[in-house]
């Protein structure tokens, strides 16, 4: 891992922590300038947060790969697995 990329995971795993979302079973990875992340969230508000930090990541992030789950949620019905956002997203389709 560069030097840039390993500045940018920091920087982002920062924004989390600030944010509350809670990353200890998050894999966060940078290699050339692709951020990747693995991996679960205990609650569906900490994947959302997850996502608007994605949307304003550092600008030399060229793409971004988002494998996270939401471990166990509520429902009328009980405890429910919600599936993986697994959709590859460029910094420049969001406008970022």
């Amino acid at each position: 891992m560069s030097t840039t990329d390993s500045q940018i995971r920091e920087t982002f795993l920062q924004s989390c922590g600030r944010s509350g979302i809670d990353t200890s079973a998050l894999t966060v990875e940078v290699h050339g300038n692709v951020l990747t992340l693995k991996g679960m969230v205990p609650a569906e508000e900490q994947r959302r947060k997850l996502w608007s930090l994605l949307e304003a990541v550092d600008t030399r992030v060229t793409d971004i790969v988002s494998h996270v789950r939401v471990i166990q949620v509520a429902s009328a019905g009980g405890l429910t697995d919600l599936p993986a956002a697994s959709v590859p997203i460029s910094p420049q389709a969001t406008g970022s």
